[in-house]
């Protein structure tokens, strides 16, 4: 029974082990009666918040049409609706900022879905903040823009300084190169990560807890 409980554990850290999970993933609603800024999935200590989409200009408060997408967990999303700036994406005000507590949580990837018209902005400024420091630059995010929907994806695996971190901030701003009627609309915005070791321990306890749980009952 030990011996079998012992494989058990490795068995399941070892499955967890380098699988990205979803830490967090927003798809501002499934249609065009539920557009919500609230978070749709969260795996993280307290509950990830979207802020600052306000400012500026254009901010469309009931979304825009949005794109299907299949998350990292291989759940199915309809396009439902999108955060939407219909005009003034230029002006310097627009701005959505992103705070998470990363506890537990290595080698992040962040990514989402665009549409930008051919009159849009080209480029915008990711971002991030630990705690209460400054924002760094991670990329100028480039945008195609012809009215379709493209996928954006940064791995940001190399910024050990967000790593296991309480309070960190994502922020995509500085939306340059188009025309103040440009528009732009963003959907599934989604961020994944490697749970770090000792949340791989946890993981698998909690596995190897409900092996015990159904030996038990079976006896």
């Amino acid at each position: 029974m030990r011996k079998t409980l012992i494989i058990a554990l490795v068995m399941a850290v070892s499955f967890i082990a380098g699988a990205d999970i979803i830490v967090t993933y927003w798809d501002f609603g499934p249609d065009a009666a539920g557009y919500t800024e609230t978070v749709s999935i969260e795996n993280a200590i307290g509950i990830p918040a979207l802020t600052g989409m306000s400012a500026g200009t254009g901010y469309v408060t009931s979304g825009s049409g949005g794109v299907v997408f299949t998350d990292a967990a291989g759940n199915s999303h309809a396009a439902g609706q999108a955060l939407s700036w219909a005009s003034g994406v230029n002006d310097g005000d627009q701005q959505w900022v992103l705070d998470v507590n990363l506890t537990g949580y290595q080698d992040l990837t962040i990514r989402w879905d665009y549409r930008v018209t051919s009159t849009g902005p080209s480029g915008a400024s990711l971002e991030y903040k630990v705690g209460a420091g400054i924002w760094t630059l991670i990329e100028t995010a480039s945008f195609t823009r012809d009215s379709s929907y493209h996928e954006y994806v940064k791995d940001i695996s190399s910024i050990s300084a967000i790593e296991n971190q309480t309070s960190v901030q994502f922020r995509l701003s500085n939306f340059t190169g188009g025309s103040g009627t440009g528009t732009y609309r963003q959907d599934n915005l989604q961020i994944t990560a490697v749970p770090e070791p000792a949340t791989l321990v946890l993981l698998g306890l909690g596995g190897l807890t409900a092996l015990v749980i159904r030996r038990t009952a079976r006896q």
